[in-house]
This record gives C-alpha cells, sequence and structure tokens, in this order.
C-alpha cells in the first residue's frame, strides 16, 4: 500500500529557561506592565475566536497581571507567550527584540504528525518555475527528502516588499520586472540553470502522447 507523504516546514522555538541570571536581560525600559496591557487589549478588540474558543479573557487578564508587574527584564517575554498560549492559536507569535518570531501554541495534530510522514518525495520537471525552482531547492536540504524528475525551467527572478517587482511608467502603464536574485544552497543561481534533481526521471513528448506520466510512476514505485 502507498502512503501518502507530506512535509511540514517547523519553525525555530526559543525556549526560555529559568535561570534567571543567565537567560534575563537587564531591564531596557520599564514598559512591561504597558507592554502586557497593550497585549491584552489588543486580543480583546480584534481576536475572532475569544467566544467560540470558550476564552474567559477578562479572568486571563487577572491571571497575568500580577505576573506581568514582577517581571524582570526580558522575563515579560515569558508572560505574554504564556498569556498569548491561552489562545491556542497556531497564527499567535511574539517576536524577540532581534526579530525572530516565538510561537505560542502547537496544535496536538501538529505534535503528532510533524514527523509522521517519511521518506518524503518532490516531483519536479520543466514546467516548475519561480518557487516551483526554489521550493525543491529548499527541500533537498532535508535528510528525508528525495527530489525526482527533471531539472526546473530556471526563471527564478522574484521581489521582496522593499523591492517590489511592480513599477508604474509616467503613463500610469505598469511593468514587472524581478528584483531578486535567488541563489542555490552552492552559491550558483537558480535563474536559467534550475534545481537539479536528486533522480533523473526524464520524460519525453512520446510519453505524454501515450498517456504515460514516468516520472510520477517512479515516484509511486519508490515510496513502497
Amino acid at each position: 500500500m502507498i502512503k501518502t507523504r507530506w512535509i511540514v516546514v517547523i519553525s525555530s522555538v526559543i525556549l526560555f529557561i529559568g535561570c534567571e541570571n543567565i537567560v534575563v536581560d537587564p531591564a531596557h525600559s520599564n514598559l512591561n506592565v504597558e507592554d502586557f496591557e497593550a497585549t491584552w487589549e489588543r486580543v480583546n478588540t480584534v481576536y475572532p475566536y475569544l467566544e467560540l474558543k470558550g476564552i474567559n479573557w477578562d479572568s486571563l487578564y487577572l491571571v497575568y497581571k500580577p505576573r506581568a508587574e514582577q517581571a524582570r527584564g526580558d522575563e515579560i517575554f515569558t508572560v505574554l507567550i504564556d498569556m498569548l498560549g491561552e489562545l491556542r492559536d497556531m497564527h499567535v507569535h511574539v517576536k524577540t527584540a532581534g526579530g525572530r518570531p516565538i510561537s505560542t501554541y502547537y496544535a496536538p495534530r501538529w505534535i503528532k504528525d510533524k514527523y509522521a510522514f517519511d521518506p518524503i518525495v518532490v516531483l519536479i520537471n520543466g514546467v516548475c518555475y519561480s518557487t516551483g525552482d526554489i521550493f525543491p531547492e529548499v527541500m533537498k536540504q532535508i535528510s528525508s527528502v528525495t527530489v525526482i524528475g527533471d531539472t526546473t525551467a530556471g526563471g527564478s527572478s522574484g521581489s521582496t516588499s522593499s523591492a517590489p517587482a511592480e513599477y508604474e511608467l509616467p503613463s500610469d502603464k505598469i511593468i514587472f520586472v524581478g528584483t531578486t536574485d535567488w541563489r542555490g544552497y552552492d552559491g550558483s543561481p537558480l535563474e536559467w540553470i534550475g534545481c537539479l534533481p536528486d533522480i533523473l526521471v526524464e520524460q519525453t513528448e512520446e510519453d505524454v502522447k501515450n498517456g504515460s506520466d514516468k516520472q510520477l510512476e517512479f515516484a509511486i514505485n519508490f515510496l513502497k
């Protein structure tokens, strides 16, 4: 029987350990209580699932307010993480001063299944480009992943929010020009070169005409 394989991308998690003189940074401000109040109020104002989840947010204010008042320096992070964890929502995070997001909750099904699918196959060929170039290159770095098929198209020029591809001309016409240079883990550009498979399985025009998908067939047999 063939099992379905999936991929879970796991975000980094920072664990705060209770060795106060080691992990608690000196206070950069005296706004811990203000940060707590603003966090509580933000959730109370905008969070859509308090009623659905049966969360008494007012009572949790009374639970966590004393902890916020007693927090020294970065201890406030543990207070905010614990309080926001009461929402039991995987989209709720706290960002550190260094910009790293800290997850406040992982669903039981996520925990149960995060390592359940092994091995993993990623199928690629020449119709894959853009994200289709980048995704398999990233996946190849995972030991349980095998990339099968043929080399991707090699069209990886992209953009970022600070350097968007969209550009408005004086006449209000719009052009799109990529602004980012995506590279493989060996430093070579993905543009024009593409992502190479771990196992090359070529697909001919004749295969397509005959309704044969050799790449998919190989992957299915590989996972048996």
